[in-house]
């Protein structure tokens, strides 16, 4: 009877191929990982605009968003600076006697358009502002600006 432990094995062509398949896939999933990050790895951040919606706010909060005001992320990170804004009228929804739809003005409430001067990493899957904090047109930010709590839609992005 032979036994099974006291046998030793030789390392053979098959062994070989078997151990250069698995260093050869292990090294693919690297350098694959790599290149997928590799923009983001070499990105530069810089000066950047974001284009901010405010709908619907009271028509006081206009002087809110002066030229030079800091604004902030509401965990309490420097958003950027404003560099200008533009406001017009909020419209509401309003219908006539017969049940149409027509849209009326709030005289006490403004729509702001708010573009803000800030730093960051642009993407072409977004906005990464301070490298980190991904922003994206579409996306709804809570911002604070002189101790007011505004939610704002991110428009536009640009250079």
């Amino acid at each position: 009877m032979v036994s099974i432990m006291g046998t030793k094995r030789k390392f053979n062509v098959i062994d070989a191929f078997i151990l250069l398949a698995v260093l050869a896939v292990l090294v693919a999933v690297g350098v694959r990982f790599f290149m997928a990050n590799y923009e983001e790895l070499t990105a530069v951040q810089q000066q950047s605009q974001v284009h901010l919606a405010i709908d619907s706010t009271a028509r006081r909060h206009i002087t809110t968003f002066s030229d030079g005001t800091q604004v902030y992320f509401s965990c309490g990170t420097f958003a950027g600076t404003v560099a200008r804004t533009s406001n017009r009228p909020a419209l509401i929804p309003d219908w006539d006697n017969e049940g149409n739809f027509t849209p009326a003005t709030d005289i006490g409430r403004v729509d702001l358009t708010v573009v803000l001067d800030t730093s960051g990493i642009i993407l072409e899957h977004g906005f990464f502002h301070g490298g980190n904090t991904h922003i994206a047109s579409g996306m709804e930010l809570e911002l604070v600006v002189n101790n007011h709590v505004f939610t704002a839609l991110v428009t536009q992005i640009s250079r």
